[in-house]
């Protein structure tokens, strides 16, 4: 089952997704994406006193998610034999960089700030295959 949990603070959506993957059925394979590194160590700990789950969840951040999932297995197929090295936090690539240099430092890092749309442009460029890999995954 895909689902998108929105509500205001308090609303139980930490324990409405702890809930969900409770009662999964075994052998699946959830993702639970956060934006917070302090709601990933709770949602860690509140499985963890569910435990054991039938299911296999992965608890993961936002910016992991996105250098880990989609990035960095298909960067080479937007910027060929390039290789993503990390994440830079607080590099800013200029108003009016474009292709690369807009999107990864020197080093080979992606700038956080134009993350999300690597990611699009280089889910693009895979032509499909990363929303295929991650259908397949969960």
């Amino acid at each position: 089952m895909k689902r998108l949990t929105l509500a205001v603070a308090g609303g139980r959506k930490t324990e409405g997704i702890v809930e969900r993957c409770g009662a999964a059925e075994a052998g699946t394979r959830i993702l639970v994406l956060t934006y917070t590194l302090a709601n990933q160590q709770e949602l860690r700990s509140r499985l963890a006193l569910r435990a054991p789950l039938r299911a296999e969840v992965h608890v993961r951040g936002w910016f992991s998610f996105l250098l880990g999932s989609w990035v960095r297995p298909y960067l080479p197929r937007q910027f060929a034999n390039r290789r993503l090295s990390g994440l830079n936090f607080d590099g800013d690539p200029g108003r009016f960089a474009t292709g690369e240099a807009r999107f990864l430092d020197s080093a080979g890092r992606a700038y956080k700030l134009h993350l999300a749309q690597l990611a699009l442009e280089t889910a693009d460029a895979s032509g499909g295959a990363v929303l295929d890999r991650l259908q397949r995954m969960y």
